[in-house]
């Protein structure tokens, strides 16, 4: 191989490093934006069906069959599909609301009603 060639090869390989480690550091950072979103999507979400749940059963005297009888909004860019991330079980008086995140694992039951 001839000195310029040689001389070439380093240049490309030097080239190929500098572009590819801001490009590994993006794809991180991306990632944990990414993640952060979902995490804040699911806790805006839980915080909305809690409320939501409560007002059901205000309004019906029991608590939904499935999340889905509920009117939700999703204030933080969420959609339905992210109802799929809880697991919502109830007696129609109580009801268990579990999500899981990333990292976490939140939990909520509801209190138990006492007739009037």
């Amino acid at each position: 191989m001839t000195h310029s060639r040689r001389r070439s090869l380093w240049i490309i390989l030097a080239l190929v490093a500098v572009l590819a480690v801001p490009t590994v550091v993006a794809i991180r950072v991306f990632n944990q934006a990414s993640r952060a979103a979902k995490q804040s999507a699911q806790l805006a979400a839980f915080k909305e069906i809690v409320q939501e749940l409560n007002d059901h059963y205000r309004d019906h005297g029991r608590y939904p069959v499935a999340l889905e009888e509920l009117h939700l909004t999703y204030p933080d860019g969420g959609d339905s599909a992210l109802l799929k991330e809880f697991r919502y079980v109830t007696d129609g008086e109580t009801y268990s609301l579990e999500v899981t995140g990333a990292s976490t694992q939140t939990v909520y039951r509801s209190p138990k009603r006492i007739a009037d």
